[in-house]
């Protein structure tokens, strides 16, 4: 069973990589946090998203708006970038999107439907509806991206759910502290305690926060189903448990370690500790790639001819 690593374990385990006495001063435990959330923002996300296995994939929806064409690109989305926009109608229907370029955009001009659109173009941080919507609008926009793991920080500021500590009916839920920061004026992310320690739900406000009974108070819908005892509580974007596959948090201790030996000029220590780290990239590749072995991804065109006799367009240009 993989070690999963929270904060001060993840320290520990680094300083002994890199043979750091537990009694030094050199590194504060805010140097380690900086050390950590750099090498997850360079090292290990990058290389899990080469694998094109979901991981970290999240959803988004926003409800349009009348008069509105234009909006913004989810602020969490690694990279600002997107993994696949649709329409989804008042009933739940979702349908696909066309991804344009500005220089498709005259082609766009005309009678169109004017309350939904089917078209975008991406301009600096902003999907750009086309046809633009002119009137009312129904429907929303189904947002899909890989979402920024939240940063590394001190475990005092992050809550624990107790055991039977949701109430579904009053939206109370008991945790083990209420972190001094915490109040009705920031918002929440809950996420796993479990591997990968996935987000739930991100940026919920809280309607009441009781240090005395140790609660916080949501609104029942943001609550979700399946937060269980055990897991975090934290203001957005942060946590205390790395989220990534618990497999890959040595690996991320070990990239850490990498960079202190390097940075104290120890090359005999530092030229051992790549050599460690390839082999343990290479094993954790063979962990995390291929999530369902059976059943390897199949690469359909989405747009061939079988596709299309097998399904009618949605949206048409009217003559």
């Amino acid at each position: 069973m993989a070690q999963v690593l929270d904060t001060d374990k993840l320290i520990d385990s680094i300083k002994r990589r890199a043979s750091i006495p537990s009694n030094q001063s050199t590194y504060t435990e805010d140097d380690f946090l900086a050390f950590i959330n750099e090498e997850m923002s360079l090292s290990i996300v990058p290389s899990i998203l080469r694998l094109y296995e979901g991981h970290f994939l999240f959803q988004e929806t926003t409800d349009l708006v009348d008069e509105k064409s234009d909006y913004r690109i989810p602020t969490r989305a690694i990279g600002n970038k997107l993994n696949e926009l649709q329409y989804v109608d008042n009933n739940n229907n979702r349908f696909e999107m066309t991804r344009i370029t500005t220089g498709d955009i005259p082609d766009y001009q005309g009678a169109y439907t004017q309350n939904h659109a089917y078209a975008y173009y991406v301009e600096y941080n902003k999907i750009k509806l086309l046809p633009p919507i002119q009137g009312s609008a129904s429907g929303s926009l189904l947002f899909y991206y890989y979402i920024r793991p939240n940063e590394m920080v001190e475990e005092s500021r992050v809550a624990k759910v107790v055991a039977g500590g949701i109430n579904r009916t009053t939206g109370e839920i008991t945790v083990d502290k209420i972190p001094d920061h915490f109040s009705t004026d920031i918002t929440y992310d809950m996420y796993m305690a479990g591997s990968p320690h996935a987000h739930m739900v991100i940026e919920k406000t809280a309607t009441s926060v009781n240090s005395v009974t140790k609660t916080l108070t949501f609104a029942l819908d943001d609550i979700p189903d399946d937060l269980e005892d055990g897991d975090h509580i934290a203001m957005k974007c942060e946590c205390i448990i790395p989220q990534i596959p618990s497999d890959l948090h040595v690996l991320l201790a070990q990239y850490v370690a990498e960079r202190i030996l390097e940075a104290q000029g120890d090359t005999q220590g530092l030229q051992n500790a790549k050599a460690k780290t390839r082999e343990m990239e290479n094993k954790a590749g063979t962990i995390i790639d291929n999530r369902v072995d059976e059943a390897p991804l199949k690469i359909v065109n989405r747009h061939g001819t079988l596709r299309s006799g097998l399904s009618s367009k949605r949206y048409k240009r009217r003559n």
